[in-house]
C-alpha cells in the first residue's frame, strides 16, 4: 500500500502479508494507517459514491476527513495505491486509486478508482490484447475494492463488551454487541459454539458454561445477557469476570463467527489482558488468518504479543525530521539477524528499541 498526503504520511509504502503486526512509539501513525484502509474502502469499484459531503464522509469512516491533509497540505489530493501480485500473464502488479478531492472540498466525481494494469502478449492483436487487458483490470478491481470494502475494524473495550445488547445486535468497533454474536452463532451452528465453549475452557478452566440469559437493555426492552458458570456451579455475571476474559472471549467469538471479514484491523489487543493470556490471542488470530484467509492487520505497544510471531511480519513505524512516518521490518533493521534466535521476537524488540531509540 501507497499512501500520499494523509496525516502524518507524506509518501509512505509497506508490503502486508496475511498476518501484520504494527509497532512503534506514540504518535507514529499506526492507529492512522488503520484509518487509511478504511477510508480507502469507503468507495466500491464501478458505483457511483452517494456521499458528497466531507462532513458525511467522515461521519462514515469515524474521523475528521477535513484535517487529515498532510501538515494542512490541501494543495494535493489525499490518495492510496494498493498493489497486489497477479497471475505471470500481468506483467505489472494492480494499483487502486482513491482520491479524496482537491482542497477538502469532496464530491462523487472526487472519489474513484483506477487500475494501472498492462498484459500484454505477441500473440494477440493490440485490439484484443486491450479488450483482455480491460476485462482482467475490471475483475480485479472488483475483487480488491470489496476486499477493502469488507475490512472490520474493532479497538474493544472490556466495559462494552460487558453490555447487554438486543438480539439482533452487531458487534461495534468498541465491542458492544458481544451476547447477540455468540447466540447467532449457536443459533446457526451449535457445533461451531462447542467448539469455541471447548476452546475458551482451556484457557480459562475455571469456567464450565457460557449463559445467554434474557436481560433488560433501554427503557426495559427485553434483550440477551451474558453469564459464566463456574466449575463449582456458581453463576457469574459479566459485570464479575475480568477483562482479560471478556477480550478473549470476544477475540474467539470474532475467530468463530460464520462469516468472518476479509480484513480484520484490530487496535491494541492486549488491553485488560495478563501476558500469559496474549500469546493465546495472537494463536486465535494467526489461525483465524490461516484457516480462513482473513488478512489480518493489528497494532500493539506490548512485547508479550510478539512473542511466538515471526519479526519478518512486524512492521516499525518511525517519524523522519519531518515528521513523516516510515515503515521497516523488524527483521530489516540493522544487527536484528545477529541476535540469537534463543531470543523471542518480543525480546528481539527491545533489544533494537533501546538500540534505535524505538
Amino acid at each position: 500500500m501507497h499512501i500520499e498526503n494523509f496525516k502524518c504520511f507524506k509518501e509512505f509504502d509497506i508490503e502486508l502479508g496475511p498476518f501484520n503486526v504494527l509497532i512503534g512509539p506514540n504518535d507514529t501513525g499506526k492507529t492512522a494507517f488503520l484509518q487509511a484502509i478504511k477510508l480507502a474502502g469507503f468507495a466500491r469499484p464501478g458505483e457511483s459514491p452517494t456521499i458528497a459531503s466531507v462532513g458525511e464522509v467522515s461521519n462514515k469512516v469515524g474521523f475528521d476527513l477535513s484535517g487529515s491533509f498532510w501538515q494542512g497540505n490541501r494543495d494535493n489530493p489525499i490518495c492510496f495505491h494498493v498493489g497486489a501480485q497477479l497471475p505471470p500473464d500481468v506483467t505489472d502488479d494492480v494499483k487502486l486509486v482513491i482520491d479524496c478531492g482537491k482542497h477538502g472540498e469532496l464530491n462523487p466525481e472526487a472519489i474513484r478508482w483506477a487500475s494501472h494494469l498492462h498484459s500484454a502478449s505477441s500473440e494477440r492483436s493490440p485490439q484484443a490484447d486491450a479488450e483482455i487487458t480491460k476485462a482482467l483490470a475490471k475483475k480485479v478491481l472488483a475483487v480488491f475494492g470489496a476486499c477493502l470494502c469488507d475490512s472490520v475494524y474493532y479497538n474493544l473495550g472490556p466495559r462494552q463488551l460487558r453490555r447487554p445488547c438486543k438480539h439482533t445486535a452487531v458487534l461495534s468497533d468498541i465491542g458492544e454487541g458481544l451476547p447477540a454474536l455468540l447466540e447467532s452463532i449457536l443459533r446457526a451452528d451449535r457445533e461451531r459454539f462447542l467448539a469455541l465453549e471447548k476452546h475458551f475452557y482451556r484457557r480459562f478452566p475455571s469456567y464450565s458454561r457460557l449463559e445467554l440469559p434474557l436481560a433488560t437493555i433501554q427503557r426495559g426492552a427485553d434483550g440477551i445477557g451474558l453469564s459464566f458458570q463456574t466449575r463449582q456451579g456458581k453463576l457469574l455475571t459479566a459485570d464479575s469476570v475480568s477483562d482479560g476474559v471478556m477480550l478473549s472471549l470476544a477475540f474467539l467469538a470474532i475467530t468463530y463467527q460464520l462469516l468472518p471479514p476479509r480484513v480484520l484491523l484490530i487496535e491494541e489487543p492486549e488491553t485488560g489482558v495478563h501476558h500469559a493470556s496474549l500469546k493465546d490471542i495472537v494463536e486465535t488470530l494467526k489461525q483465524l488468518s490461516a484457516d480462513k484467509g482473513v488478512q489480518v492487520i493489528m497494532t500493539t505497544h506490548s512485547p508479550y504479543m510478539l512473542d511466538g510471531v515471526d519479526p519478518v511480519v512486524v512492521h516499525v513505524f518511525q517519524k523522519d525530521d519531518e515528521g513523516a512516518v516510515h515503515a521497516k521490518r523488524l527483521s530489516d533493521f540493522d544487527g536484528a539477524g545477529e541476535i540469537s534466535d534463543m531470543f523471542s521476537t518480543g525480546e528481539k524488540w527491545s533489544l533494537l528499541a533501546e538500540k534505535y531509540g524505538i
